[in-house]
């Protein structure tokens, strides 16, 4: 839970229910997460499980996180000490997308976007970097990369982000995986995609880019026919 306490902590702010830093505060006493800091201080990085030092330890993980939150654009402080949600705040808690993908998708999204450029920024989504990457597939991530109908972006072959896009390219024009694994990694893809594209689809609506959002209803459709917009319907 340590690497995802931001993320609950923004639900939790979206939902309503942590108004403020003593909110938060509260709710993280409530979790496993503060038994195990107590019981074993040192761990985290604690001095000792006396009360000053373990409510130190929590007001400083508290600020930390709001302040992350609030950089992404996800919060208000409304003073040092009273919160609120902001519109990502809501449509990351609403998708379960990391409050880093919304600000993401929030700075680089720009009118008329194609679908080609679409689809790399999702792929470039924070929830992509834990896509598999073992010992050798940067040379296969080259070899997939010279058969995809798109270059990616740079060169970076040992990158979770960019073997993402080319196994949706993968996925869409039905290309030979280098090693069977890549069926399973292009599943994980799959399956966590649906989600991310409508997040990306209400900021884009919310701005009022009509024509990325017809291209992100594309790319939807595009993720559950396993195929090109462009390609014909009798491939189904």
């Amino acid at each position: 839970m340590a690497n995802q306490i931001s993320e609950h902590l923004n639900a939790e702010i979206a939902a309503g229910t942590l108004k403020n830093k003593k909110d938060c505060i509260d709710y993280l006493t409530w979790t496993y997460y503060f038994r195990r800091v107590i019981k074993n201080p040192a761990y985290y990085g604690v001095k000792d499980n006396t009360p000053e030092e373990i409510n130190k330890f929590i007001m400083n993980l508290i600020d930390t996180c709001l302040a992350n939150i609030e950089k992404d654009k996800c919060l208000r402080m409304v003073d040092d000490y009273n919160i609120e949600s902001t519109f990502l705040g809501h449509i990351a808690s609403f998708y379960y997308v990391r409050h880093s993908t919304a600000a993401y998708f929030n700075d680089n999204l720009t009118p008329n976007m194609p679908v080609i450029d679409l689809i790399k920024l999702i792929s470039y989504a924070k929830e992509f970097e834990e896509i598999p990457l073992r010992h050798n597939e940067d040379n296969y991530n080259e070899a997939l990369a010279k058969i995809c109908p798109y270059r990616p972006p740079d060169k970076s072959y040992d990158s979770s982000n960019l073997k993402t896009f080319l196994l949706f390219q993968m996925y869409f024009g039905r290309l030979p995986p280098p090693i069977r694994d890549y069926v399973t990694d292009a599943k994980l893809v799959i399956d966590g995609s649906m989600r991310i594209a409508m997040a990306l689809i209400d900021i884009a609506a919310d701005r009022g880019y009509l024509s990325v959002v017809f291209n992100l209803c594309h790319i939807m459709q595009m993720i559950a026919q396993g195929m090109w917009i462009h390609d014909s319907q009798f491939l189904n």
